[in-house]
């Protein structure tokens, strides 16, 4: 398959800030060395807790904030050392679809200025033919030409979502990273919302990568999955293989949180994995495998060695010592 995005030892740091003084010796390690690969025409699920660090590597894929060291590369370019037209001409390729759909879209704009805007700027339209343009593009997403007058407190929360695809497939993108685009809205909106999304992708020939803490919602629309804990990947593979036999026990203790009616080789329902304490801090990381303070099969080599995240046959990754 062909890689679209590169992510080559990604690191994003935060300086940590106290009132009047800098603290220029401490920083939240919010990405911590992520290298990962996104295939043109797939779909990658990011999935972890809150704070992991999944919003902040896709704005850092996007380039709406730079790296503190690592190297992301688009086509085989590192985004780093284009030009300002050449940036301007990747952003064409590179779109997001915000998990908000409140706050993402301009309350003083209406539709057809939203969507519109980019298109004018990028010159994908004339102000002769844009209303045109942006009817083409909100039918596409189920909406129509009587919406272009409107503003954003005028539609539903299913509707902005809609709104904001709409914003993003505008512009002609090769690659979508959705975060967490369907969180905020009702089950039944999500699922109409994702159906939108999956057909898109065939029609356009889109690839994604969706951003999510929900991971039936990841099972659904992914074509492989990624897991993340405290700034660095713990597990990757293809979404199958991971849901019937996680690798890492930090996925496990995840999927085993998710509501099943499955039940065991022995008939018995599968037991929930209880982690104990909470995530650390991402100012100080714990020394060795990061999830060796919750880990409920730690061992001394946990402590001391962090593992590298290795193939582990069949395309699998995962980031433990003892898997």
């Amino acid at each position: 398959m062909e890689k679209l995005i590169e992510l080559k030892s990604i690191k994003k740091y935060y300086p940590v800030t106290q009132g009047f003084l800098k603290k220029k010796d401490l920083s939240v390690k919010a990405v911590d060395g992520v290298t990962l690969s996104i295939f043109r025409g797939e779909t990658l699920g990011l999935v972890g807790e809150s704070g992991c660090g999944k919003s902040t590597l896709g704005r850092v894929l996007l380039r709406l904030e730079r790296p503190s060291s690592g190297s992301v590369l688009y086509e085989g370019r590192d985004m780093a050392e284009l030009s300002a037209r050449e940036l301007k001409e990747m952003r064409l390729k590179l779109q997001i679809i915000f998990q908000d759909p409140y706050s993402s879209l301009n309350p003083r704009k209406s539709v057809a200025s939203i969507i519109g805007e980019g298109m004018l700027i990028h010159n994908l339209a004339t102000r002769a033919d844009v209303n045109e343009r942006v009817t083409e593009y909100l039918e596409l997403v189920g909406l129509s030409e009587e919406h272009l007058g409107r503003y954003p407190h005028e539609f539903s929360g299913g509707q902005r979502q809609r709104i904001g695809i709409a914003r993003a497939l505008a512009l002609g993108p090769e690659l979508i990273v959705t975060d967490e685009p369907v969180s905020s809205l009702d089950v039944s909106i999500q699922s109409q919302i994702l159906n939108l999304m999956s057909d898109l992708k065939e029609n356009f020939n889109l690839t994604y990568l969706f951003i999510s803490h929900d991971l039936s919602v990841v099972k659904y629309i992914s074509d492989r999955v990624c897991v993340m804990y405290l700034g660095k990947i713990v597990e990757m593979s293809e979404k199958n293989a991971m849901y019937e036999k996680p690798l890492h026990p930090y996925t496990a203790a995840l999927f085993s949180a998710v509501p099943t009616i499955e039940v065991d080789e022995a008939g018995k329902k599968k037991k929930r994995i209880i982690l104990s304490g909470d995530i650390p801090s991402p100012v100080f990381p714990p020394h060795g495998c990061r999830f060796h303070t919750r880990c409920p099969e730690v061992k001394d080599l946990c402590r001391n060695e962090e593992p590298p995240l290795e193939d582990k046959g069949g395309g699998r990754l995962c980031a433990c010592h003892f898997r």
